[in-house]
């Protein structure tokens, strides 16, 4: 029932400890896309295809960083924020 959604993942565990432990983190992490480009240009529509298409989310950054009350903080605190929230919904 989940492969139709996308949430199997099949891992070979016949190799080394640090063979297995990397195909498990690949499968297990989430895979990210970015669509940059000017006001306008389509990106959340094409992001929305695209996720529908491949089962994946989209989160608006502008949107994260407003909800996160990240806005005037340096980059740095804000990549921290996303991945840290990545990895929340990873192990959610």
């Amino acid at each position: 029932m989940y492969r139709k959604f996308g949430k199997v993942r099949q891992i070979d565990a016949s190799g080394s400890v640090n063979e297995v432990y990397a195909m498990t983190k690949k499968a297990l992490l989430p895979d990210v896309f970015f669509l940059n480009g000017p006001k306008g240009s389509g990106k959340t529509t094409v992001g929305k295809q695209l996720a529908e298409k491949t089962n994946m989310e989209v989160l608006n950054f502008d949107k994260f960083i407003k909800n996160q009350k990240m806005q005037g903080k340096d980059d740095e605190a804000k990549v921290f924020k996303l991945i840290g929230y990545l990895l929340d919904t990873v192990s959610s």
